[in-house]
């Protein structure tokens, strides 16, 4: 694909925006009753279950694998936002039979211009066209040769610079972000919102305080208060 952005994949990102909330999925457990933290890279970095829809038996790979071995093309953008349901995946399968496609908690994109790396918490909805609604999803199945368009839960890694736009492309790194994945997780497991996850993770990032983080970021006092307390309680990663 190229390097900007599609025209096809603008209007579905510009219906997304206009007509449709977040899908955001959030756990809920208050801090006294939440399962202890994951500190396993190994487990952290696992992908999703295979979207329903897929049969018992359709091969799985990776984002990265399925391009790497020529079973997809596919093209990644930004939404004009740092947090939530912030990329879009435009994928063409090129492989000869159905496969599955996904994207692990931890997974970074990197953008080809000046603007936020973003680490992926996976797939939330797949856009099928000629409608922009989307619908839950959590992997890229793909049963046909035909464009399908996902949107991804990401967040943003550099305070400093720019969200993302439709007209930024992204790769993806090989080296994935555990800790960015355990925060995410941690914070979904306590119901934090999505500002205080993305608080959270540039706190680990930049060691934010709050007002830095409020000159640019529609946090609130909690949601940064919420972010500190889960930091203090999230232990660090096993080393391998």
């Amino acid at each position: 694909m190229s390097t900007k952005g599609s025209s096809w994949i603008a209007v579905c990102v510009l219906g997304v925006v206009a007509g449709a909330g977040l899908l955001y999925w959030g756990g809920g457990n208050s801090p006294d009753r939440r399962p202890p933290a994951e500190t396993d890279p190994a487990v952290l970095l696992q992908p999703a279950a295979m979207d329903e829809r897929a049969p018992a038996g359709t091969p799985r790979y990776s984002l990265a694998e399925a391009q790497a071995e020529g079973l997809v093309r596919a093209e990644t953008v930004g939404r004009n936002a740092s947090s939530g349901d912030a990329l879009v995946i435009a994928v063409e399968r090129l492989a000869d039979r159905d496969i599955d496609v996904y994207i692990a908690p931890g997974t970074v994109f990197v953008p080809g211009g000046d603007v936020q790396r973003m680490v992926a918490w996976g797939v939330v909805g797949v856009i099928v066209p000629p409608n922009t609604a989307m619908q839950p999803t959590t992997s890229m199945y793909l049963p046909t040769p035909d464009l399908h368009v996902f949107i991804v839960e990401a967040y943003c890694l550099d305070f400093k610079l720019e969200n993302p736009t439709v007209n930024d492309v992204f790769q993806v790194q090989a080296e994935p972000h555990a800790r960015a994945a355990q925060i995410i997780r941690e914070g979904k497991n306590e119901g934090l919102s999505i500002n205080a996850i993305q608080s959270a993770i540039w706190i680990e990032e930049d060691h934010l305080t709050k007002h830095e983080i409020q000159t640019k970021f529609d946090a609130s006092d909690k949601e940064i208060e919420d972010a500190f307390e889960m930091l203090k309680r999230t232990p660090r990663l096993k080393r391998k």
